[in-house]
């Protein structure tokens, strides 16, 4: 089904997107009119990364098959899942922003419907440019920002060492600190220090080596498909990240539906004037 949906997903997204970059140079050059369809473009680049991560999706699920279980490990920390990762999330949050401000473009233009719509092509390049800039750097920043390395103690959902069965996950983080250092006791770090490097050394001390190996299970390695991760414990330390997206995602919502509400208010307006009057009844 992802092979479908992935397919179908780039297909008519570019069957939309191209015409649409076409239509902009033969348009009248009005600040609804240019808006809109930018939009319209940038929604269908979300929703065409959107189809190449299911396609991407599909392809790592044919590759492993049945052999997942055993890569398991190998796929959560791996490189390939935090790029799917960031492409979902850049996808999913581009299509967002991008409704989300087309909604407010229609409902300023049917606002302003009987006012002039002609703008200087000057201003309104500026206000394309500055459109597509900010929706896209929100988009890559919100994706970006769990793989920061000076962000890795917020967001590295664990560490396995490959050498043992031994995984040190955020949950039991804390459990796996005492332990370490009660019964090892070589830190760098004290009971308040719970970085990952603080486990390493610990871990390290454990072997008595400088050189175990191990995979850092990044903030997309939440499961298989390596999807943004919404939905958190309320003591995992990325609950703040995710309740925050969640929220400027709830508010998109709202002003979608908000905006849309009252274009359908302003468009019945005129109707009605019309079917009170004398002459018509």
């Amino acid at each position: 089904m992802a092979w479908l949906i992935g397919f179908f997903a780039i297909t008519f997204n570019i069957l939309m997107i191209y015409p649409n970059i076409l239509n902009i140079k033969r348009s009248p050059i009005t600040f609804v009119g240019i808006m809109n369809k930018t939009l319209v473009i940038l929604v269908g680049i979300g929703d065409f990364l959107m189809g190449g991560y299911l396609l991407a999706i599909a392809i790592i699920d044919r590759y492993y098959g049945s052999t997942y279980c055993i890569n398991q490990a190998k796929w959560l920390s791996s490189s390939y899942c935090a790029v799917l990762g960031v492409l979902s999330t850049i996808g999913s949050q581009l299509s967002l922003f991008s409704m989300t401000v087309l909604s407010l473009t229609r409902l300023i233009g049917i606002i302003n419907a009987m006012k002039s719509s002609f703008y200087n092509s000057r201003t309104i390049c500026a206000y394309v440019v500055g459109v597509i800039t900010l929706v896209s750097i929100f988009s890559f920043t919100i994706a970006i920002i769990p793989l920061a390395p000076s962000f890795e103690d917020f967001f590295v959902n664990g560490i396995r060492y490959e050498d043992s069965n031994l995984f040190v996950g955020l949950p039991d983080k804390c459990t796996h600190f005492e332990v370490l250092q009660q019964y090892y006791g070589r830190t760098r770090g004290t009971a308040s220090d719970l970085s990952w490097e603080t486990i390493i050394k610990l871990v390290e001390g454990m072997f008595s080596t400088d050189n175990v190996s191990y995979r850092k299970v990044h903030f997309y390695g939440n499961d298989g498909v390596c999807l943004f991760k919404y939905f958190v414990s309320p003591t995992d330390p990325q609950r703040i990240y995710s309740w925050l997206i969640l929220s400027i995602n709830f508010t998109c919502f709202i002003v979608i539906t908000v905006s849309y509400v009252f274009i359908k208010r302003c468009l019945l307006r005129p109707r009605q004037k019309f079917k009170s009057h004398p002459t018509y009844k």
